[in-house]
């Protein structure tokens, strides 16, 4: 995916921030905020630029893989904040149709950050296998919910089995 072909399709009647997004992605910084009245498309744009810094950074063959999953949102270094303070991990289009986003407020994350930043230095520092131990951890994690008793998951459950789900992908990016 070439960065500039459609990358902005999404971002409509907005050609001075795009030239704008264009040049700021040559030089990027650590992170960008976007904000604007609804109907801007500042959530497609933040998709795009994300999508473009991506692509010009990661020279691996996963170049248009993490193009992609920024483009719907869904790549683990695009965070949405909504208007109430709450923040958005996952997929954010596609939440209602597909039941597989992840919502946490800022003091949820809060309170689980330190501990899960503290279990990636672990990990680092005695050079485990990362994808092998959290991989297994989510499979266990998924294990203590199920019950012969109750064969659906309730909500919470099923969204505590897919934070465990995403651990190694955080692990990964960070």
């Amino acid at each position: 995916m070439t960065k500039d072909t459609h990358i902005f399709d999404q971002v409509i009647d907005q050609k001075e921030a795009i030239t704008q997004l264009r040049k700021s992605a040559q030089k990027p910084v650590h992170a960008y905020l976007f904000v604007g009245p609804k109907g801007s498309c500042r959530w497609e744009a933040a998709k795009a630029f994300s999508a473009l810094i991506l692509g010009d950074q990661d020279l691996s063959e996963n170049s248009d893989r993490s193009q992609k999953l920024a483009l719907q949102g869904d790549h683990p270094d695009l965070i949405k904040i909504d208007p109430s303070g709450k923040l958005w991990f996952g997929t954010m289009d596609n939440l209602e149709k597909k039941k597989t986003g992840s919502l946490y407020c800022l003091d949820q994350f809060l309170q689980w950050s330190q501990t899960l930043l503290y279990d990636f230095n672990e990990i680092d520092r005695y050079l485990v296998n990362a994808k092998q131990l959290l991989t297994n951890l989510s499979g266990l994690k998924e294990l203590e919910q199920w019950s012969l008793n109750e064969p659906d998951l309730t909500p919470f459950q099923e969204q505590y089995i897919r934070f465990f789900e995403h651990i190694y992908v955080w692990y990964s990016h960070f």
